[in-house]
C-alpha cells in the first residue's frame, strides 16, 4: 500500500517539478503579467516535457499494475474485452483493442497506452492554453484525474478530449478551433456516452451574451435539478431510439438503478472541491470579470460540472462526468486566485481546497489498496 501510495505522489511531484523547472528557467520566465486582464501569458511548454511526463505517468501504471496481488473489476472486464470474451464497450476502446492487437500487444499494452495517450492529450491542451500554469496542473494532479486512466478506459479517453475541446472554446475564437473542438465531442462519444453532454455546451460556449446565458442557464439548471428523476426517465425514453447507448445508460441508472444511499452520498461529498469553485466563481464575478478573460465562460463550465456532480444525489454515475471538468476547474481556480488582492484570502482559498482535493484522492488511494489489494 504504502509503496503504491508513494509511486503516485513520486510520480506526481516529479512532473510537476519538470513543469514548474521549465515554466521558470527553461523558458527564461516565460510569463508575462498583463495588469488590465489579469491574466498570466505563457511560453508553450515543449514537447519533450509533455513525453517524459506522459511517460512517468505510463510507468506508474505499468508498476501498480505488475504489484498489484489483484486484478480490480474494471480491469476485470477491459481483459475479457481484449480477449474477446466478452462485447467490446464503445466504438472507440475497440479500435483501440484492435489496433494493439495488430501490434501483436498485449492488456499490459493497453494499459499503459491508455494512461500515456490520455496524459499527452491533457498536456497538449495545457500546451495550447493561455490560461493553464504549473499551479492547475498541480491541482490537477491532486483530483483522481491520471488515477482515472488505471481504472476507467472508456472514460479517461473520453476525458482528455473533453480537456482539449473546453481549452479551444473557451480561449480560443476561431473557425479552425471550431472544427478541432467539433472533432473532440466526437471522439468523446464515441468513447464514453457521458461525451454527450459536451453537445449542448458547444452551442453554450459559442454564445455571444454570456451574462444572459448564465443566468438562464442557472435557472435551467435549478429547475431540472427539483424535478430531476422523472426528467431522466423521460429523456432515456426519447433518446433511446435516436442514441440507443445514452438512452439505455440512462435507462440503467434511473429505472433499475441498485445505488445505495451511503454510495450516493460519498459521491455526493465528493464534489466539494467543485461546489466550493463555483460557489467562489460566483461571489467574485463582479469583482473579477473584467480583469479575467472568458471568466463568464469558465463560470458557466464550472457551473455545469458542480450541477453534475450535485445531482449524483440521485445517481452515482453522474460522478463520472466531473473527469470533463478537472482541468477548467482548475485553471478557473487559479486565475480567481491571481485575481484577487487580499493575501489572507488567497491563502485560506488554496488551504481550503488542497486539503480537500487531497483528502478524496488519497482515501481514494488508500481504499483501492486497503479493500481491493490494488489496481
Amino acid at each position: 500500500m504504502i509503496q503504491g501510495i508513494g509511486a503516485y505522489t513520486f510520480t506526481w511531484v516529479i512532473s510537476c517539478l519538470l513543469l514548474f523547472y521549465e515554466y521558470q528557467h527553461v523558458n527564461n520566465i516565460g510569463h508575462n503579467f498583463e495588469e488590465k486582464n489579469c491574466y498570466w501569458s505563457k511560453k508553450k511548454i515543449s514537447l519533450i516535457v509533455v513525453v517524459i511526463i506522459s511517460a512517468f505517468f505510463s510507468l506508474y501504471n505499468y508498476y501498480v499494475t505488475i504489484a498489484s496481488s489483484v486484478t480490480g473489476g474494471d480491469r476485470q472486464n477491459y481483459i475479457l474485452n481484449f480477449n474477446g470474451v466478452r462485447a467490446t464497450p464503445s466504438i472507440g476502446l475497440g479500435a483501440i483493442m484492435k489496433l494493439v492487437h495488430l501490434i501483436g500487444g498485449n492488456i499490459m499494452v493497453l494499459y499503459c497506452f491508455s494512461t500515456f495517450f490520455c496524459v499527452f492529450i491533457t498536456l497538449i491542451a495545457y500546451r495550447e492554453s493561455e490560461d493553464a500554469t504549473p499551479y492547475a496542473f498541480y491541482l490537477l494532479c491532486l483530483t483522481q484525474y491520471f488515477l482515472a486512466t488505471l481504472t476507467a478506459l472508456k472514460q479517461c479517453y473520453a476525458s482528455a478530449f473533453a480537456v482539449l475541446f473546453f481549452v479551444l472554446m473557451i480561449e480560443k475564437n476561431t473557425k479552425k478551433s471550431r472544427i478541432i473542438s467539433g472533432i473532440c465531442v466526437i471522439m468523446a462519444c464515441l468513447f464514453h456516452s457521458t461525451g454527450f453532454i459536451l453537445i449542448p455546451l458547444f452551442f453554450l460556449l459559442n454564445s455571444k451574451r454570456q451574462e444572459k446565458v448564465i443566468v438562464l442557464y442557472f435557472l435551467m439548471l435549478l429547475i431540472i435539478a427539483l424535478f430531476f428523476k422523472p426528467i431522466m426517465i423521460m429523456a432515456g425514453t426519447i433518446l433511446s431510439p435516436v442514441i440507443p447507448s445514452l438512452g439505455a445508460k440512462i435507462s440503467e441508472y434511473f429505472i433499475v438503478s441498485n445505488d445505495t444511499t451511503e454510495g450516493i452520498a460519498v459521491s455526493f461529498l465528493k464534489g466539494m472541491p467543485y461546489y466550493f469553485i463555483t460557489f467562489l466563481g460566483s461571489i467574485e464575478r463582479n469583482k473579477l470579470v473584467g480583469k479575467i478573460k472568458n471568466y463568464d465562460k469558465y463560470l458557466l463550465v464550472c457551473l455545469t460540472g458542480a450541477f453534475l456532480y450535485l445531482v449524483s444525489l440521485y445517481s452515482a454515475w453522474f460522478n463520472r462526468f466531473i473527469y470533463f471538468f478537472n482541468f477548467a476547474f482548475c485553471i478557473f481556480f487559479g486565475k480567481i486566485i491571481e485575481g484577487l488582492c487580499l493575501r489572507e484570502n488567497k491563502m485560506a482559498y488554496n488551504f481550503v481546497l488542497q486539503s480537500c482535493l487531497i483528502f478524496i484522492t488519497y482515501r481514494f488511494l488508500y481504499l483501492i489498496y486497503s479493500l481491493y489489494g490494488g489496481f
